[in-house]
């Protein structure tokens, strides 16, 4: 939605890259290589939040336990960690964006650094 009102052709460039990065990180497979089977970026966050963070959820403790008879538990947080660690980085970006719009001012910026580098 904020893509489709960016008029330059560089924001909404940006909004592209970030929306690439995005899809990226929550459907990328680290672990298939040790698992055996496909595991995406956003169910392994679902599995080790609902699992132990927040709401103690016995099928994905369970789901996340298949997993780690694989690997280890420091790599398996590796992996969360590094999951969560892309994504804040795309939500970050999003948020440069975001935090300038209001009913006064609906210009969209991007970051200076941005010059429609492709990820």
């Amino acid at each position: 939605m904020v893509s489709k009102n960016a008029q330059e052709l560089t924001p909404r460039d940006y909004l592209k890259h970030l929306k690439e990065n995005w899809d990226k990180t929550m459907n990328q497979d680290s672990l298939s290589n040790f698992t055996g089977r496909k595991i995406k970026g956003s169910e392994y966050i679902d599995y080790w939040f609902n699992a132990y963070y927040f709401h103690s959820n016995i099928v994905k403790e369970n789901k996340l336990n298949d997993i780690n008879i694989f690997i280890s538990d420091k790599m398996s947080r590796f992996n969360l960690y590094t999951t969560v660690i892309d994504a804040a980085a795309t939500v970050g970006g999003l948020y440069q964006v975001l935090e300038r719009l209001s009913l006064d001012c609906l210009e969209i910026t991007i970051p200076r650094f941005y010059s429609g580098i492709n990820s």
